[in-house]
């Protein structure tokens, strides 16, 4: 009977210990636990291979740009605080932290007319971008 005590007082000790190490859910992130990702975008041209770039909540993200292109080019988010330039042939490369929600846009700052995007965090939020409204009219969507 003595010897059963015991037993089960070293048992409850370890689950106690297992209790009060557990994990917490959190990755120590204090982002709001997006973690990272890694993202490429391929300038070409004066067009972006990606022009919707899908990142998770409170991610941080490590962005390069690959420029296959002759022309220099930029990855510039005025929103996200963003910008990282490649030479013709070159790459480049930024890490940044995105927010918990949200639609944001990104263009090439020599070729803004032509060469834009758009980050979506998440399911993304409607933002004020001053973009047009792509809707299909024979859809809706």
């Amino acid at each position: 009977m003595k010897n059963r005590s015991r037993f089960l007082a070293v048992v409850g000790t370890i689950a106690l210990l297992f209790a009060a190490c557990g994990d917490e859910g959190g990755s120590g992130d204090a982002s709001g636990g997006g973690g990272k990702q890694s993202v490429t975008v391929t300038a070409a041209d004066f067009s972006f291979a990606e022009t919707e770039i899908q990142v998770d909540p409170g991610a941080t993200v490590e962005l390069t740009l690959d420029n296959t292109g002759d022309a220099e080019h930029s990855f510039t988010s005025d929103d996200l605080d963003v910008e990282v330039e490649a030479g013709g042939g070159e790459e480049a490369s930024t890490t940044f932290d995105v927010p918990d929600s949200g639609t944001f846009e990104f263009h090439c700052k020599y070729h803004p007319d032509g060469m834009t995007g758009q980050i979506v965090v998440g399911e993304g939020e409607a933002s004020d971008t001053g973009g047009s409204d792509t809707t299909d009219e024979d859809t809706g969507y």
